[in-house]
């Protein structure tokens, strides 16, 4: 009875310590997985199922984003400052054109995205000369008009830095939105170890297993 008893106890003493330490993840977007389920496969080693729903692609729009917008917030400060200092107001706005056309490039190329950075540099500059050089001719063509009160050159001049204006912002959104994804990168097994107690009625131990 006795031994019978030693043995039970010994039995579930090694199944309740039994202790399996889970691989290092070294991933960039952890995120919380679905397990499935548990299986006991041998004691003191415990295999969780897991299964993971995550989109094979991920995006890093908010950078880009994040440089528009403090170039934005330096193009409206060199408005402000208009009337009060030339040199400042020059300054800021170079500033922030600059800005808008190299956040792009400096995102992706640190993403490790070298082509995506000469794309992101192209489609902010063609954008910009398109847009600026179709604003010019309608600008230009509305202000020859008989009814109006500007010249083609005034008219042109408007209209080209309205056109040019929105040809950035346009490329602006395209490189966040659609240069602006990356696939996601598979998760890297640093380490793992396995131990389990071995408890018997004469001998007892530890058993550990490691892999790197």
């Amino acid at each position: 009875m006795r031994s019978t008893f030693t043995s039970f106890a010994a039995s579930s003493l090694t199944l309740a310590l039994g202790l399996t330490a889970a691989p290092l993840l070294a991933d960039e977007d952890p995120a919380p997985p679905a397990s499935t389920g548990r299986s006991l496969e041998a004691p003191g080693v415990v295999v969780v199922r897991e299964e993971t729903n995550l989109s094979p692609t991920r995006s890093y729009a908010w950078q880009l984003l994040a440089g528009f917008g403090a170039s934005d917030g330096l193009l409206i400060g060199s408005v402000g400052t208009a009337s009060s200092s030339s040199g400042l107001t020059m300054v800021l706005l170079a500033t922030g054109l600059a800005g808008h056309v190299f956040t792009g490039p400096v995102v992706h190329w640190a993403h490790g995205h070298v082509g995506k950075a000469f794309a992101s540099l192209g489609l902010t500059l063609g954008a910009t000369a398109v847009g600026a050089a179709a604003g010019f001719g309608i600008g230009a063509a509305a202000g020859s008009g008989s009814g109006s009160f500007a010249g083609p050159g005034v008219g042109g001049g408007f209209g080209a830095a309205f056109g040019g204006v929105t040809g950035l912002l346009t490329a602006n959104m395209l490189d966040a939105f659609v240069l602006g994804r990356e696939a996601r990168r598979a998760p890297s097994v640093v380490g793992s170890m396995s131990f389990a107690p071995i408890i018997a009625p004469r001998t007892g131990g530890f058993a550990v297993m490691a892999r790197f």
